[in-house]
């Protein structure tokens, strides 16, 4: 099967995800999204962007039965990377836009950006692990969420707390995210007190918050409600631990 991939249409040689990235090693923040995603609804639209070797979104596609569109900067790196491992994994690609399957989708933010308004894509899950290391990505990064994240979406973000010499991070991330009407909490911490800190941010959109329960809402008033359940079982009239990791 050929998978669909929209060649870029800017010059350029910013990075892409022909190697794997310190921090996505299968073991550390890379396969974190997902690990942290046991909520994905089978069948949801899920957009791994910047996805290299594509392991979140193969883990969303193949665990949780996800209709998954990986993204990458550079069209060959999808054609000879991303669909090679998919494939290799079990995971079936689309050989045109109305079959089913993953999809590819090459450019950068703006141009994505750009493909998901004219093509009016939404996604319930958006994933994304060292995508954040400069601060002068965030505006269109910031742009792209806006446009193609559903209006009761979420997105996982992994990355370093900060990237020296680079100026971005996951701190500063977050802080531009709340000041453009996201909500961002630290979803998970990743600290093995040899390296740099990791963390997994988790986003949503700030409108609907505090209307809708979103899915972690919904997954951490599960847990809660089960902690009080079991601490009145236990008589030891101690409150439930915070779900939060923030």
């Amino acid at each position: 099967l050929s998978p669909i991939v929209e060649e870029p249409r800017a010059s350029g040689s910013r990075e892409t995800g022909e190697q794997t990235a310190e921090s996505q090693d299968p073991a550390g923040s890379c396969t974190s999204p997902c690990e942290s995603a046991r909520v994905i609804a089978p069948g949801a639209r899920v957009l791994e962007l910047g996805a290299g070797h594509g392991l979140p979104g193969i883990i969303a596609g193949l665990q949780h039965s996800a209709r998954v569109d990986f993204h990458d900067r550079a069209a060959n790196v999808l054609r000879s990377i991303t669909a090679v491992n998919a494939a290799a994994n079990g995971l079936a690609l689309a050989a045109d836009e109305s079959s089913q399957g993953a999809r590819f989708l090459a450019g950068d933010w703006r141009q994505v950006c750009e493909m998901a308004k004219a093509k009016s894509l939404q996604y319930d899950v958006v994933l994304a692990a060292e995508a954040i290391y400069r601060s002068d990505m965030y505006a269109d990064l910031t742009a792209l969420l806006k446009q193609c994240l559903a209006p009761e979406g979420v997105a996982w973000f992994a990355g370093k707390r900060f990237y020296f010499g680079c100026g971005g991070g996951t701190a500063s991330f977050a802080a531009h995210l709340r000041e453009n009407g996201f909500l961002v909490k630290v979803n998970s911490l990743i600290e093995d007190l040899r390296s740099n800190t990791r963390e997994v941010l988790l986003i949503e959109r700030a409108a609907i918050a505090d209307d809708v329960e979103s899915p972690m809402t919904e997954r951490k008033r599960r847990r809660l409600n089960s902690s009080d359940s079991q601490s009145k079982d236990c008589g030891n009239g101690g409150g439930p631990a915070d779900a939060g990791s923030g």
